[in-house]
C-alpha cells in the first residue's frame, strides 16, 4: 500500500511540474503566435484586395445571423493611402473535399473579384491542394462578383483542378457566398 502512495505522490509531482511548464510556454508564446496570425491574416486581405493598404473590421453580426452566409467568418472593409474604401475581403471556412477549407476573397467597390487566397486546408496533396497555386487562384481576378460563378462542368468559366472538382467547386461556390454577402450587406456601407 505504501508503495502506491508514493508511486501516486511521484506521478502528481511529475504531473503538476509538466502542467507549470506548460503553462510558463503558453505565457511565452501565446503574443507572438497571436502578431503571426494577424500579419498572416493581414499579408492574405492585401494580397486578395490589392488596393487596400489598411483594413477595417466590419460589425457581421447580422451576416453571422443569416443562415445563408453561416460559412462567412468575417468581413474588412478595405481602404486605400489616402483612406477611401476600395472593396471588402470575406473570410470564410467551407468544405472542400475535407473540412476546414480557409479562403480570403477580395471584392472591389465595382463588383469584381480583386483575388483569393487560401489561408489554410486540408485537401489532398497534388489534388485539391494545389487551390494555393497561382494558376488556379489567379483565374478569379476580374470575374464578375455577382454569385453566378460555376466550374466547367457545370456550364461556367472556372476551370476545375484536375481530379479535384469537389475542392474546385467549394472554392467557387465560397467565391459565390462572399460576392452575395458583399452586395447585400457591405456593398452599400463600403
Amino acid at each position: 500500500m505504501k508503495d502506491v502512495l508514493v508511486t501516486t505522490l511521484k506521478l502528481f509531482i511529475i504531473c503538476a511540474i509538466a502542467a507549470a511548464l506548460l503553462g510558463v510556454v503558453y505565457q511565452v508564446t501565446e503574443e507572438p503566435i497571436a502578431t503571426q496570425q494577424l500579419e498572416a491574416a493581414n499579408a492574405a486581405r492585401m494580397e486578395a484586395l490589392p488596393g487596400a493598404v489598411d483594413f477595417e473590421e466590419f460589425d457581421a453580426e447580422a451576416i453571422k445571423a443569416d443562415e445563408n452566409f453561416a460559412i462567412v467568418d468575417e468581413v474588412y472593409i478595405g481602404k486605400d493611402a489616402s483612406g477611401e474604401d476600395v472593396g471588402a475581403t470575406v473570410k470564410v471556412t467551407t468544405k472542400g473535399f475535407a473540412a476546414g477549407l480557409e479562403l480570403t476573397i477580395g471584392i472591389s467597390n465595382d463588383g469584381t473579384v480583386t483575388g483569393m487566397r487560401v489561408n489554410s486546408h486540408g485537401e489532398t496533396a497534388g489534388l485539391g491542394a494545389n487551390a494555393t497555386k497561382p494558376e488556379f487562384y489567379e483565374q478569379f481576378n476580374g470575374m464578375a462578383a455577382d454569385g453566378s460563378l460555376a466550374v466547367t462542368k457545370d456550364g461556367g468559366e472556372v476551370v476545375s483542378l484536375t481530379g479535384a472538382t469537389i475542392t474546385s467547386r467549394a472554392v467557387t461556390d465560397a467565391i459565390n457566398v462572399a460576392a452575395n454577402c458583399y452586395s447585400q450587406y457591405v456593398a452599400d456601407a463600403a
